[in-house]
């Protein structure tokens, strides 16, 4: 009698046949291997005896996938991941794919590589420039695309496992010192196109979320702006004739999707330019959205305006965080305000400008000390 969970039938021709499917082709259909014989317990035997051959030749040498890391990486982005991700991390994945990964890497037989190529392509990394942020980014999407391949039984071992990674670096924030942001403010003030910094210094929002806001999203009845969505230029990569394209989607993580209380006079100065409007945008240019770059460009135009040095638009971000901390506001409601997606991750990046604080905590657990 024919047991269950056996892959094996009888044919037409009165023969039966066992399959055994002995891995995965790179597009994840499964290979199968046949044996047949006239009896069901002759196929059993010769069944069992194929599966135990093919098992000892996985345990000790031998992968299914014949191709190269190129051919490989490439069917994991494009068909695994690209429909659960963002366009914007489809974007970042394969900038870093195309300009690290592939041209040192690309050649390499997959079966073939090994902890000590994918050591050696780390450390090159590190002796080019990379930060050490930059190549744990790299890393990670090569040990994702290799785990893939060990998961589908394409691959018999990861070999980015056991491989040295440079230790993580703290990011230095910059913040204006008050004096110099109520320089920028003034001058961003008396400018139409000023909107966007003046968001940033009282929101703390990214230049994608602010670039991306609708009068919709701004709740004057309730005081509250709604954070929906981001806007990003992203690369193609000769996916249609643009070398790179502008798109709209959810907020970076969902605790981005936030609502932030507007403060009296935040509320009073985005009325006034929503009464002169005739965009659906906050900020806008020809009647229409206005992009991160132009964005940029207007900030870098007003920093000269008002006397100071270059600066990112991120650190306006990181000067509404500061004078937060500055105020003895309290994490959690900072970390909500920001949009982190933990507390933690507030902790991590502002634990220097947090600094006062606990010496302020320390102050207040001395008043405690008995005087002997």
């Amino acid at each position: 009698m024919p047991q269950k969970g056996l892959n094996i039938y009888k044919r037409k021709d009165g023969r039966w046949e066992g399959r055994y499917s002995k891995g995965r082709k790179a597009n994840g259909k499964k290979i199968y291997v046949s044996v047949y014989g006239y009896k069901y317990s002759e196929v059993k035997e010769k069944l069992i005896l194929l599966k135990a051959q093919y098992t000892n030749e996985e345990m000790i040498t031998r992968p299914i996938f014949n191709g190269i890391l190129t051919d490989w990486i490439t069917h994991w982005i494009r068909d695994v991941i690209r429909p659960g991700i963002k366009p914007a991390t489809y974007s970042s994945y394969q900038n870093k794919i195309r300009n690290h990964i592939l041209p040192v890497l690309g050649n390499y037989q997959l079966d073939k590589l090994s902890q000590k190529d994918i050591q050696r392509f780390i450390n090159d990394l590190g002796e080019k420039g990379l930060s050490p942020n930059s190549i744990r980014a790299v890393f990670r999407i090569l040990d994702s695309a290799l785990q893939k391949a060990v998961d589908t039984h394409v691959l018999l071992l990861n070999p980015c496992k056991e491989v040295t990674l440079p230790k993580r670096e703290r990011v230095k924030i910059r913040a204006l010192p008050l004096q110099e942001q109520k320089a920028l403010e003034h001058a961003a003030l008396q400018d139409k196109n000023g909107a966007a910094v003046i968001l940033a210094l009282y929101t703390g929002m990214r230049i994608g979320e602010i670039c991306a806001l609708l009068w919709e999203d701004v709740d004057f009845a309730n005081g509250v702006i709604h954070v929906r969505r981001t806007m990003e230029r992203i690369a193609t990569f000769g996916e249609t004739d643009a070398k790179t394209q502008i798109i709209f989607s959810t907020p970076k993580s969902e605790s981005s999707n936030r609502v932030i209380p507007l403060s009296s006079h935040l509320m009073n100065y985005l009325y006034d330019i929503k009464e002169k409007s005739t965009s659906v945008y906050v900020v806008s240019c020809k009647n229409s959205f206005t992009e991160p770059r132009l964005v940029n460009y207007r900030f870098r135009r007003l920093l000269k305006t008002a006397g100071l040095q270059p600066l990112r638009f991120h650190s306006l971000r990181h000067t509404f965080a500061t004078r937060c901390i500055e105020r003895n506001v309290d994490v959690t409601t900072m970390s909500s305000l920001l949009g982190h997606s933990s507390v933690k991750l507030t902790l991590d990046t502002y634990t220097d400008s947090m600094l006062e604080q606990r010496k302020s905590a320390m102050l207040l657990m001395d008043a405690l000390f008995i005087n002997r």
